[in-house]
């Protein structure tokens, strides 16, 4: 008897393409444009079933491996880093558009739970505040990344080439980030 995959589906105006994400708590969650029929999310979602499992079953592992469960962020923690995170995001992302000569808008520091950073086609920068508890490493990378935005606001060899100027390792990096306790799915 197959395993039923249980998955949890939002239905998104700004979505322009099915995503699917497995959580490392084990959820499974579908998101896509409006126009989407159910049926060609269950065929997605049917489509994706081994990748699903194998994913479940790792992030199962590695949390049985720790033996310890994973950083729960709370509003209080948002409020309490809130302004710490700002003054260091600030004094990095300063660094870094200098860096590339780029000009930004505004920075803003929010209580992201899906996103790392961001960066608009108005040029406003914002950032989770959860960057505070990464390796400075992990942290620069992410800034650098969205500062490349305001050059190229897509992930063109264009903008991966922007990136690999002040941090070459970049890919090395993104994939320590994905690793890490406090990764977005």
């Amino acid at each position: 008897m197959e395993e039923k995959i249980v998955y949890t589906f939002k239905a998104s105006r700004r979505a322009k393409h099915i995503r699917l994400t497995v959580h490392r708590d084990g959820r499974v969650t579908v998101s896509s444009p409006l126009w989407v029929k159910q049926s060609m999310i269950d065929k997605f979602v049917s489509d994706r079933r081994q990748w699903i499992l194998k994913k479940v079953r790792h992030f199962k592992m590695m949390q049985d491996k720790s033996g310890k469960p994973e950083r729960k962020f709370t509003r209080r923690d948002y409020l309490e880093n809130k302004d710490k995170a700002l003054a260091l995001i600030r004094e990095r992302v300063e660094f870094y558009s200098e860096t590339y000569g780029f000009k930004y808008n505004k920075i803003s520091v929010r209580n992201q739970r899906t996103r790392w950073g961001s960066c608009s086609a108005k040029k406003n920068l914002s950032f989770s505040y959860k960057l505070l508890f990464l390796p400075e490493e992990h942290r620069d990378y992410i800034i650098v990344h969205e500062i490349c935005h305001l050059g190229e606001l897509n992930h063109s060899r264009k903008f991966w080439a922007l990136v690999e100027k002040v941090i070459p390792d970049c890919m090395t990096v993104r994939r320590e980030l994905r690793k890490s306790g406090l990764l977005y799915s």
